[in-house]
């Protein structure tokens, strides 16, 4: 467990390279990272108990997450300098248009937001559900394409 005020670095956490089939044959390499957020509206100290109340607070969770994603840091083939990672996807994503948008596109993220199909309560936590998917994406080239299925 963590010490009060005290978060695990991004720079401690392993990531995996994965090779594909392309890469090895000269092709290009991209990072993904992917977060589960938690959607503001979700973070009830009901349903947990055990979390200490500032770290719920929305607020406190947001600039955890921004500072969290501009540490993580990838090295890209043949760069030494550490890059932002290519694609973040963020599922219970809430406060995209408020916030996220804005903060990811000043660090060089495009990105679009999906918004989960039913506002329906949910049955675990009894609260509707406003809350979608977003992809932030570094631009690669003059063109990007992202496909949402």
């Amino acid at each position: 467990m963590e010490a009060r005020g005290k978060r695990t670095s991004p720079a401690s956490r392993r990531l995996f390279p994965v090779v594909g089939k392309g890469e090895s044959q000269g092709g290009s390499r991209i990072s993904v990272a992917q977060f589960n957020i938690l959607a503001s509206n979700l973070g009830l100290p009901n349903h947990f108990p055990y979390v200490q109340l500032d770290h719920l607070n929305w607020g406190t969770r947001y600039h955890t997450i921004i500072n969290e994603i501009k540490e993580l840091k990838v090295l890209s083939v043949g760069n030494d300098k550490p890059e932002l990672v290519d694609i973040l996807a963020m599922v219970e994503l809430s406060n995209y248009w408020e916030s996220f948008k804005d903060d990811l596109e000043a660090e060089g993220y495009n990105s679009v937001f999906l918004k989960r199909p039913s506002i329906t309560a949910s049955s675990w936590s009894g609260v509707n559900k406003y809350d979608g998917c977003g992809i932030f994406f570094q631009r690669f080239g003059n063109q990007t394409k992202i496909y949402l299925t």
